[in-house]
């Protein structure tokens, strides 16, 4: 029994289109050597006609290929390579990270093999051109598609909570897997699970407890339990959930051995006002009515502390300029932020120097 109409419903209802759908050309089959693109958009890879935005780099396709199960280059993003499959394949859904990458999912797609459901024998794609299918059986019939490609009208894809299921159940099963980062406390599968439902539950602004009763007919229960009970919608990226995970394991070492006076409440999007308040309107808390200073990726109200990851996107010198200002306000509000990078998360010694050490400075002034 499928469980999650109703929050397909809701979802689909206050969802918004992503960019990319409208913004990104579709694929067209090249019908004959030498002739020209349908205008300057387009390139030429693999038999079709592309928008060359949608061309990989050779260090994403590279990167992806070596933690691919099967060893798949993907030359092409998982957006173009849906496209084409569902062209090539008139009645079969999109499903799994192929039509997560539809509903907007920005990780993990690209990586993934094309997934889509069909009346035929289940198979895992072959090659990077080629598409993992899932037989369609009565029970899948029974869940009605969703047509939201507007570029591709035709195009149908899985349901936001079945596209989560299919999605959980590639990553238990090891057909889809990224780098881990260890040191979180939790298995390989175990993290990326993790990572797995933040991601869509920031996407689809869910709170992760509605998820194990929900998806229960078709994932583990018991599992999904555990993997709820450190999730959490307010993550905006994979790296933000290690930090979460492994700065909650600091807390919870520090505080069973003494050095802190309780456990704290580690917040994950924790707003900061201009006139010293804080509010958490990710998890259903009473929004500020002050300017918003920072939305801080993690915050210890108690402790005055925000903990913030600085991933590529912070390297631009305006984005720089702008954490600098929120840095400096946040200061003068008593706040101490804490900027962490790769480095940090992928060092458990640093990390835990750095966290510690921005403890006990943040205890002394309480």
């Amino acid at each position: 029994m499928y469980r999650g109409g109703e929050i397909d419903q809701a979802v689909a209802s206050a969802w918004e289109e992503p960019e990319a759908l409208r913004t990104t050309a579709c694929p067209v089959p090249v019908t004959h050597p030498g002739e020209s693109p349908p205008d300057e958009r387009y390139t030429q890879v693999n038999g079709l006609w592309v928008p060359a935005g949608s061309v990989r780099t050779d260090e994403d396709v590279t990167r992806g290929a070596d933690h691919h199960p099967r060893g798949h280059a993907f030359r092409l993003d998982a957006l173009t390579r849906a496209r084409s499959q569902a062209r090539r394949h008139s009645g079969w859904t999109l499903s799994a990270w192929s039509a997560a990458d539809m509903w907007g999912l920005p990780w993990f797609c690209d990586d993934a093999d094309t997934c889509m459901i069909g009346d035929t024998t289940p198979r895992a794609a072959r090659d990077p051109d080629d598409c993992t299918v899932r037989r369609r059986t009565p029970s899948l019939q029974s869940i009605p598609d969703m047509q939201i490609d507007p570029l591709c009208p035709d195009l149908r894809v899985t349901p936001p909570v079945l596209t989560l299921i299919h999605c959980l159940q590639s990553v238990w099963r090891g057909d889809h897997r990224w780098f881990p980062v260890q040191g979180t406390g939790l298995t390989d599968r175990g993290l990326l699970a993790v990572q797995t439902v933040d991601a869509f539950c920031a996407l689809f602004n869910l709170s992760p407890t509605v998820l194990p009763d929900a998806c229960r007919d078709q994932f583990s229960a018991r599992t999904l339990k555990r993997i709820v009970a450190v999730a959490d919608q307010g993550t905006d990226s994979p790296m933000e959930t290690v930090m979460r995970l492994k700065v909650r394991r600091i807390l919870h070492g520090l505080a069973a051995r003494g050095a802190l006076p309780s456990l704290p409440e580690l917040v994950a999007q924790l707003v900061v006002h201009a006139d010293g308040s804080v509010s958490d309107p990710v998890h259903g808390g009473t929004p500020g009515t002050a300017r918003i200073v920072a939305r801080l990726d993690l915050g210890i109200r108690e402790y005055r502390l925000g903990l913030q990851y600085d991933g590529s996107g912070h390297l631009a010198k305006s984005q720089r300029d702008r954490d600098s200002r929120i840095t400096a306000e946040l200061g003068n509000l008593g706040w101490y932020r804490l900027r962490l990078t790769y480095g940090h998360l992928t060092d458990d010694d640093l990390l835990w120097k750095t966290v510690t050490d921005a403890l006990k400075l943040c205890l002394s002034r309480l």
